[in-house]
């Protein structure tokens, strides 16, 4: 029997790939588990349709991705923060912090998760960016203490 697996299953195979598997495993483990579908012509051919959409979207996924990347490159990211004589900041640099920075510099809208970080010192620094299809990208930012700061 031709089935689509819905989901990933062990010794079987990954989510949305075609396999031949034994009848009475299909109807009475695969198919209630909600493991797998009936192959038919239609689903064959929605599950093609659906390949080549998601296929279309990691193409624009991945073309966004390189721009941000290429912007990313062209700029030097520096946040400007009061420290004290010792390069201490006197207040941490966050995540928070370096999204604000990163969206003063009109990169592509794309969905990023920046790790998470706590910088306390001046110098630099290396941040995670994790993008959607969950390849990531180590960005270089440079702390610089306040040069105006007095005592």
């Amino acid at each position: 029997m031709k089935v689509i697996l819905l989901k990933s299953y062990k010794n079987l195979g990954r989510a949305g790939e075609l396999k031949e598997v034994n009848e009475g495993y299909a109807r009475n483990f695969l198919i209630p588990q909600k493991i797998v579908k009936v192959a038919d012509d239609k689903s064959i051919n929605d599950f093609k349709i659906q390949k080549k959409q998601q296929e279309k979207k990691f193409l624009k996924i991945n073309a966004i991705k390189q721009e941000f990347i290429n912007k990313l490159n062209q700029h030097k990211i520096e946040i400007i923060r009061p420290a004290n004589e010792a390069g201490v900041l006197f207040a941490q640099v966050k995540k928070d912090d370096i999204a604000a920075v990163l969206q003063q510099y009109n990169l592509p809208n794309i969905d990023i998760k920046i790790s998470e970080c706590h910088f306390k010192n001046i110098g630099n620094h290396q941040v995670e960016i994790n993008f959607p299809d969950k390849t990531n990208y180590q960005l270089v930012i440079n702390i610089k203490p306040l040069k105006n700061y007095e005592k």
